[in-house]
């Protein structure tokens, strides 16, 4: 019970934030990506596929955000944020020195790897102030560009979609402009 009353907390507070937030949305091509924010789920994406990731992000300022359970397994570095139960509240809202770290860096794309809820990442999702949000189709408005999850997804095909389909945005509309220009 508990846990319905803080998704229910939560997704009213970003219908709240939603209803005066302002947003230049815009649909990316990947080529064009030059800092990404991941968000992702520490207890189902193992390291090794994680570094997986960060080498297909290769070329590209990576700030990646996830959730630990107890201080002690928080083991952040430079490029991987953790966030542990001290930096939300009781309601699983992240904390408003949180959300400054989190928008501090400027990125053109957030990409949430999560195959599952995780409330303060959801809550990061909403606020986030990147030109485009992708993700899995659940959080209806608040993702950009989101994709339908198959039954056997997996945050690497998650990745690979996303990936396929900005790098094909915005080439028809390239393939017309240069057959106007000739």
């Amino acid at each position: 019970m508990f846990e319905g009353l803080k998704k229910k907390y939560i997704d009213w507070e970003i219908s709240k934030l939603w209803k005066n937030k302002k947003r230049n949305k815009q649909f990316l091509n990947w080529h064009d990506v030059k800092k990404v924010v991941l968000l992702y789920d520490r207890s189902t994406l193992k390291p090794d596929v994680l570094k997986q990731i960060f080498a297909m992000l290769d070329g590209k300022q990576v700030m990646a955000w996830t959730v630990v359970e107890k201080d002690e397994f928080k083991k952040e570095t430079i490029n991987i944020a953790m966030l542990s139960p001290n930096e939300w509240n009781l309601l699983m809202k992240p904390k408003n020195f949180v959300l400054s770290r989190f928008n501090s860096f400027e990125a053109d794309i957030l990409i949430d790897l999560t195959m599952q809820e995780i409330l303060p990442l959801k809550y990061l999702h909403a606020v986030s102030d990147v030109k485009c949000r992708c993700g899995l189709s659940r959080y209806g408005d608040i993702t950009d560009f989101s994709i339908d999850r198959t039954p056997n997804m997996n945050e690497m095909e998650l990745l690979n979609q996303i990936i396929h389909y900005m790098t094909i945005i915005n080439q028809k509309e390239k393939k017309l402009e240069r057959e106007m220009v000739e």
